[in-house]
Order: structure tokens, then C-alpha cells, then sequence
């Protein structure tokens, strides 16, 4: 099976719940971070996924959707084309993500570490998977 990390947006779906935050991933298993306030609402209008699934066609399509690159955690951009490379800060600035000091020589890991804490201060990418 496929995995990919997303930033997606927050969607307001639930069968028991109403505002349950869920991800706009299409149906495809994952895992998430979604921080929340007293009130249970989301602090942010998006999240860090880890999807897993055979086809992942739909999530990658979706334009709404930011799909990082298909990397392992410890791969560096400088792997990446320009135009990936850029895809990738250009998606972390759309969400407040600081990129200072991103460059050719960053992990991948250093890329998702940084987004989940930015979510998360407790966030631990080595303990964030889907089976």
C-alpha cells in the first residue's frame, strides 16, 4: 500500500456528530492531526494527514488537497525538481508553515516535523503512521 502525507483542508462531516472535524481525504484511511480548542472546534481550517491506500488517485487529484511528495522521511528536497521543491514551500507558506531555512539539504523529515509542530508542540513524526 501507498502512503502520502497531505495537508487538507477540515471538513465539518459526522453520522453521530455533527461538527466532528474530519479531512477531505475521499474516504481513504489515514491518520491525522487535528488540534482543537475547549469548544472542540478546530484551531486550524486544515491538517497534517498520512494516508494509506492502494490507489490514491483521488486524494492526489483533488486540487483542494496539498499532497507532499511521495519521498521517504529521510530523503532531501534536493531530490526534487525545482517545481516540486517550490510546490512543497509554497504549500507550507499558504498555511503558516515557516519555511526559513528550508533548502536543497532539509529532510523530508525536518519538512513534517515542522508542520506537525507547528499543529501540535507535542508532535512526533516517529510516532505518526498508518498501518
Amino acid at each position: 500500500m501507498a502512503k502520502r502525507y497531505c495537508l487538507s483542508p477540515i471538513v465539518q462531516v459526522g453520522l453521530h456528530n455533527a461538527n466532528a472535524p474530519k479531512t477531505q481525504t475521499h474516504g481513504v484511511s489515514g491518520v491525522q492531526i487535528i488540534p482543537t480548542g475547549a469548544n472542540g472546534q478546530p484551531l486550524f481550517p486544515w491538517c497534517l494527514v498520512l494516508i494509506s491506500a492502494t490507489n490514491l488517485s483521488g486524494v492526489v487529484g483533488d486540487v483542494e488537497i496539498d499532497t507532499l511528495p511521495d519521498l521517504s522521511l529521510d530523503s532531501t528536497l534536493g531530490v526534487l525538481s525545482n517545481q516540486e521543491r517550490n510546490r512543497v514551500t509554497n504549500a507550507l507558506t499558504k498555511y503558516g508553515v515557516n519555511t526559513t531555512g528550508i533548502n536543497n539539504s532539509t529532510t523530508f523529515r525536518e519538512v513534517i516535523r515542522r508542520v506537525g509542530l507547528h499543529l501540535s508542540p507535542g508532535f512526533d513524526e516517529n510516532n505518526f503512521d498508518v498501518a
